[in-house]
C-alpha cells in the first residue's frame, strides 16, 4: 500500500523549528569552529576588549561556545530562532532584529555573521548596507567576520544535499536541490519530520546571493574596513575585516 504525503511549501525558517534545525546540524563541529574564531580574534583584534555581537545568531550555538572567553550578544530575524537561543542561553542578551537596520547603541570588538546568513540579503546594495551597519558597530581595531554562501564556481550541477538527525522522539531528514541564475542560488529543502506516529513533509525555499569575492571585498572597503580572505575559513571561505585604529 502506498501513502501520499501532502507537501506544504513555506518561506525559510518559518516552519523549520529550532528543534528541527538543531537536529539537522547536530554533527556540525561548532566547538572547533568557535576555537578558530577565538584564534582569529586573538591574532588580529586590536580593540582592547572582548565583546562579540553575532548577527543572524540562529539558535545561539556559536554563542554558547564563545561565552566562556568573551562577553557575547546576538540577534536574529526569526522570532522562533531567537526564542530557542534565549532558552539555551538565558543569561545572554539575544534579541530580534534585521541586519539591514539594527542599532544596539554600542560598539563591539568583533562582529560575526556566519553560516552563509549574509547570502539572504540577495542584492549587492543590501550587502553594502549590512556591512556598513556592522562596521559602525565595531570598535577601532576590531574585526568583522563574514562567512558567505557559495560562489557560482563552487556549485556542483545536480548535487543533492542530505542531512538527518534524531532525538527526544523526533526524526528528521532533509534533502535539498538547487538552481541558480548566476546571481541567486535557490534551494528547495524537502523536510521529513516524524513524531507521534505521523510524518510531516514540508518544503522551505531558500534564496541566497552568489556573491563574488570582488563584491564582498568591495562592500568591506566601502564600509571602511581592511579585508583579508581566509580561503579555508570555518567550512568555506571567511572574510576578515579590520577597522583601522585611526
Amino acid at each position: 500500500m502506498s501513502e501520499t504525503v501532502p507537501i506544504k511549501e513555506h518561506p525559510p525558517y518559518s516552519h523549520m523549528t529550532a528543534e528541527i534545525y538543531d537536529l539537522l546540524y547536530a554533527n556540525k563541529n561548532y566547538a572547533a569552529e568557535a576555537a578558530k574564531i577565538t584564534k582569529i580574534i586573538e591574532d588580529h583584534c586590536e580593540s582592547g576588549g572582548n565583546e562579540i555581537l553575532e548577527v543572524a545568531c540562529g539558535t545561539g550555538t556559536y554563542l554558547g561556545y564563545l561565552e566562556d572567553e568573551f562577553t557575547v550578544e546576538g540577534f536574529d530575524l526569526s522570532p522562533e530562532q531567537v526564542a530557542a537561543a534565549k532558552q539555551r542561553l538565558p543569561e545572554i542578551n539575544i534579541f530580534q532584529a534585521d541586519m539591514l537596520n539594527f542599532n544596539t547603541g554600542k560598539q563591539y570588538d568583533t562582529v560575526l555573521c556566519l553560516f552563509s546568513s549574509i547570502g539572504y540579503l540577495k542584492s549587492k546594495e543590501n550587502l553594502d548596507i549590512a556591512l556598513a551597519k556592522m562596521a559602525n558597530h565595531t570598535k577601532p581595531g576590531g574585526l568583522v567576520l563574514i562567512e558567505p554562501w557559495l560562489r557560482v564556481e563552487d556549485l556542483i550541477p545536480g548535487y543533492i544535499s542530505l542531512e538527518s538527525g534524531s532525538g527526544d522522539g523526533i526524526w528528521v531528514s532533509r534533502m535539498g536541490t538547487h538552481t541558480n541564475d548566476g546571481k541567486i542560488s535557490t534551494l528547495n529543502m524537502h523536510h521529513m519530520v516524524g513524531r507521534n506516529d505521523t510524518v510531516d513533509h514540508f518544503v522551505e525555499v531558500h534564496e541566497l546571493a552568489l556573491y563574488t569575492d570582488e563584491e564582498i571585498t568591495d562592500a568591506f572597503v566601502k564600509a571602511g574596513l581592511e579585508v583579508y580572505i581566509d580561503p579555508e575559513g570555518l567550512n568555506r571561505r571567511l572574510f576578515i575585516g579590520k577597522k583601522p585604529t585611526t
